[in-house]
């Protein structure tokens, strides 16, 4: 399954390489030194472009956030650049031996319709890819009756909800390097959701590579899940306190955005009372979280 693969190594890249940076001991240099071009290799042969494109921005903005916030957790010092001509000559190694004995299949992949000829330009983007289809968590139980269960499925978050406390949440953190990632990660939703919104222009498309991207909404998901687990981890790191008005504000307004996402296809599948009841499992957990209550449901 080519998508799990990439986001599994794009994280994985991600996390390797920040620790790359940071290794305090030798023996954490050379573990590190070593598994690093492992994640790339993984990352690259995943061979899915519609989501190693976006998911390697996303990567590479958390890496610079990570390290501009823990600067001071930098280990890798002028003398230590032989570490990085290793890892690129491991990786450099091994892609190049597999392009040379898999330049036919390659060649046959990519004059594919899919995924080698489908190109996109954005501007595709559906009120509903905002919020989380609310069919994603039935999915596993009952077989989907109006599309296929791998595009029906969406990453589960509460965007909407930390977008409106994220000012209250930003003000609030004392280290303000903490709230760098938080940053990082909403721009990069901004990215996002401009380019399903309005898209860019071909020629930037075709630097930039989106013009592979035809499952923004799933990355959109993906970045939003992982803001979604920022927030939540600062609020509970700083005991934030919210104002009630800003508590129900936000679950108002999460409670009606999902009530209208809910399409005559979706009530074919399953009821009403169904949907109803995951938005209100959506509430509770959002207000639980927002009052650092224990989560019993999540």
């Amino acid at each position: 399954p080519h998508i799990t693969d990439v986001f599994f190594w794009a994280m994985t890249v991600t996390v390797l390489t920040y620790h790359f940076f940071i290794a305090n001991t030798k023996k954490k240099k050379i573990l590190f030194t070593i598994l690093t071009p492992i994640s790339y290799i993984g990352y690259v042969l995943a061979l899915f472009p519609s989501c190693q494109v976006p998911l390697a921005y996303i990567s590479l903005a958390l890496i610079i956030g990570f390290l501009k916030r823990d600067k001071d957790k930098i280990t890798f010092t002028k003398k230590e650049w032989p570490r990085i001509i290793i890892v690129l000559l491991i990786f450099l190694s091994i892609l190049s031996y597999f392009i040379l004995s898999s330049l036919d299949d390659i060649k046959l992949l990519m004059n594919t319709v899919y995924p080698g000829s489908r190109i996109s330009s954005g501007n595709d983007m559906l009120y509903k890819d905002i919020f989380t289809d609310l069919t994603t968590l039935f999915l596993p139980y009952k077989t989907i009756t109006y599309s296929n269960n791998c595009e029906a499925s969406t990453f589960i978050h509460l965007f909407p909800v930390f977008l409106i406390t994220y000012s209250d949440i930003k003000k609030k953190i004392k280290n303000k390097n903490d709230c760098i990632v938080g940053k990082v990660l909403l721009i990069s939703i901004m990215v996002e959701l401009f380019y399903m919104l309005i898209g860019f222009p071909k020629l930037i498309n075709e630097i930039i590579l989106f013009k592979y991207i035809n499952r923004m909404y799933l990355i959109y998901g993906f970045t939003a899940l992982l803001f979604t687990l920022w927030s939540i981890y600062t609020i509970y790191k700083y005991k934030i306190k919210f104002k009630t008005s800003k508590i129900i504000i936000a679950i108002a307004v999460l409670m009606i955005s999902y009530l209208t996402t809910i399409s005559e296809e979706q009530l074919n599948y399953v009821p009403m009372y169904a949907y109803i009841i995951e938005i209100i499992y959506f509430s509770i957990m959002s207000y639980m979280f927002l009052t650092r209550k224990k989560p019993l449901l999540s």
